[in-house]
């Protein structure tokens, strides 16, 4: 998500009024449609609950629907690297108890 901020920043500068943040537009009047996307930014930066209805082009939420598949594709590949480390864990664990045990009978002996 902070990818596409960053990359919309760079094409459309951010403008900070007060404690509101929207994107600055070429050639696109201030209207309703800005200040739902103003909305947006504020629940992301800022951590505001939107309000009700954040209207969004449809190509910002595509790209943010694209984002969270990969967000998601990429959390299922962490879970099984850390199911795998967990396993590989527990197999050294149970190799250095038998090492320790051998090491006891050895001494012992």
């Amino acid at each position: 998500m902070e990818e596409f901020l960053d990359f919309q920043a760079k094409k459309n500068p951010i403008r900070v009024e007060k404690t509101k943040f929207s994107w600055e537009e070429k050639n696109v009047r201030n209207d309703d449609k800005s200040a739902g996307s103003s909305n947006l930014l504020d629940a992301i930066y800022l951590r505001k609950p939107p309000e009700e209805t954040v209207v969004v082009e449809r190509s910002v939420a595509a790209l943010i629907q694209e984002r969270i598949s990969n967000l998601e594709e990429e959390i299922t590949r962490l879970r099984a690297k850390v199911r795998f480390l967990k396993i590989a864990i527990l197999v050294f664990f149970i190799g250095m108890i038998g090492l320790v045990g051998e090491v006891i009978i050895l001494l012992r002996g």
